[in-house]
């Protein structure tokens, strides 16, 4: 076997998403937390049909059923949306990660969904969905990176 001299440059190296890690790690939390916001709107749906049968004033307060069966069964359809939101932006962040250049698609999106979340803290002004306002933080920070990146790229060294 002859030498042969190197007769091409090497490849050029991909583009590095600066955000990848943060949007890789915040998409799998929005699977797996949404796919579980999912089961517990599903459930909460059920229990307002279950509130709404004809024979449920022998277990709940008559009172109660006319207040709350329509209050729970709107707040459980807002959380089915929410939750079904959330695996979607799971699965974009996920799949898009590595792609500096849809990075802004990505800001956009988690902004929709911040908005979702907003709406959230005043239907439930809790504790957890306060805390729950970091994970988007940190992945509009993971977008930013890669939309900066996409806008400012490395040039080539010559």
């Amino acid at each position: 076997m002859q030498n042969q001299p190197f007769s091409h440059a090497p490849p050029p190296a991909a583009p590095t998403a600066p955000g990848r890690a943060m949007l890789k790690v915040t998409g799998i939390l929005y699977i797996i937390f949404g796919g579980m916001s999912i089961i517990m709107a599903l459930l909460a749906l059920l229990g307002a049909i279950v509130m709404q049968e004809p024979g449920a004033h022998y277990y709940f307060d008559a009172d109660l059923i006319e207040a709350g069966a329509g209050y729970v069964f709107l707040i459980s359809l807002i959380m089915l949306v929410q939750s079904g939101f959330s695996v979607f932006l799971g699965i974009m962040c996920v799949a898009h990660c590595d792609k500096v250049e849809r990075g802004s698609f990505l800001r956009i999106i988690i902004i929709i969904h911040m908005v979702f979340l907003v709406a959230s803290v005043i239907l439930d002004p809790s504790l957890l969905t306060v805390i729950a306002f970091i994970v988007p933080i940190i992945a509009i920070v993971g977008a930013s990176k890669n939309a900066k990146a996409a806008e400012y790229p490395q040039l080539p060294l010559q």
